[in-house]
Formats: structure tokens, sequence, C-alpha cells
């Protein structure tokens, strides 16, 4: 008579076995929190009142310094093109061209721009990143043009509204180019309107919450 429990168990056990070494490859690469947070704001910002909030934000949310200065990428980047949006992938690929990497090692960078973005790959963007794990630069790009809205004198109507719906766009950008699992929860979903975008919480959710803290990414809510 076959032993069918003995032979059951004998193939869970090699099944496990097989699967253990990808499941413990998932966590071999540590995240890598930035070292520092620099927020460049381009000239083409006409209305920057609420890039204080912006900082303010991000220093609570995240344990790196955050600094805030001027944008350096050249104007003619900026210059509209297909569909009358800047081309986003050249974009980062100037922000990372300009940045002294050996001197600022670790740190993510964006730049905050008015014109609309546009990638290869899709008509429209709020913001574009590149870098992660291994990458020596790591890099975004959030464009105002959907998320600011100027009235008479190009004022901002709602400067709060518009700190929150960058810091919310930064923030993703920033555990998205630190090598973090996108767990597609709060902060890391991808907003496909404005609508779902202010709908969503200012934090981030467990369980990345209490992980992401215990990583040195986030600061510790206080008690």
């Amino acid at each position: 008579m076959i032993p069918y429990a003995h032979v059951l168990a004998t193939l869970l056990l090699a099944l496990a076995a097989a699967l253990a070494p990808a499941r413990a490859q998932q966590f071999d690469v540590q995240p890598r929190p930035p070292s520092r947070i620099v927020v460049q704001v381009h000239e083409s910002v006409v209305d920057d009142r609420f890039v204080a909030e912006v900082e303010q934000r991000l220093r609570a949310m995240f344990m790196a310094p955050v600094d805030v200065v001027p944008g350096l990428v050249a104007a003619e980047l900026l210059l509209p093109g297909d569909y009358g949006r800047v081309n986003g992938t050249a974009l980062l690929d100037a922000m990372a061209a300009s940045i002294d990497w050996e001197r600022d090692a670790g740190a993510y960078h964006v730049l905050l721009i008015a014109p609309e973005i546009r990638l290869v790959t899709d008509r429209f963007n709020f913001s574009v990143s590149m870098g992660g794990l291994g990458a020596r630069s790591r890099v975004g790009v959030v464009s105002l043009g959907p998320l600011q809205k100027l009235g008479s004198g190009r004022l901002d109507q709602a400067p709060h509204r518009t700190a929150s719906r960058v810091a919310k766009l930064v923030a993703r950008s920033i555990v998205r180019t630190s090598g973090y699992p996108e767990s597609g929860n709060c902060l890391h979903h991808l907003p496909s309107s404005l609508a779902v975008m202010d709908a969503l919480p200012e934090s981030y959710c467990e369980p990345d919450l209490t992980a992401w803290t215990a990583a040195g990414l986030l600061r510790a809510a206080p008690r």
C-alpha cells in the first residue's frame, strides 16, 4: 500500500525548499533611504507660496534633511513639444547630468516646473522619476500645470491644496527611488486624476508605515 500521506509531505517539503531561496532573495537587497532631499524650484513656477509648506511636510515625514534650491535645468528644455508638453525623459536626464553625485551621493533631487510633462509611452503625467537601488542618480520632476490653479495676477487660488498635491507626489517618488516595494496603498497609489489624488491620505499606512520607520526612512509619529 502506497503511503500517500508520506509522499504528499515529501512533495510539500521539496516545494518549500525550492521556493525558499526565491522568497529569501526578495529581502537580500535592503532599500536605501535618501541621504538628503533636495527640492529644486524652477523659475517657470510663477507663484511659489506653496513651497514652504511642501518643505515643512517633507521634513515632518522623512528622516533625511530637506533643502529648497533654485532649479538649474536650462530653460530651453521646458519648451513645449508634442501635445504642447515638455519631454519628461529629457528633463530627468538633464537633471541627473547637472548634479555632482560624488558630492551628493545618496541624495534625491526633485524639480518643480510649471509646464505639463509628457513621456514617450504616456500622453500625460503628474510627475516622473528615475533611479533606484544601485543607481547613481535619483531624480524626479513634478508638473505644477495640472496641480496649481492660477487666478487673477497669476496667483495660486489654493496654495495649501497645491502643497498637499506636490508633497504626495514627491513622497511617493522618494519611496520608489529608494527601492521600497510598492504596496499600492495610501501614498503608494498612483493617482489617475486630481480627485483621486486629493482623496489620498497624507501619510503612509500599515504595514508600510512601521516597516519604513524601522528602516530609517520615515520619522516616528508623535505619541
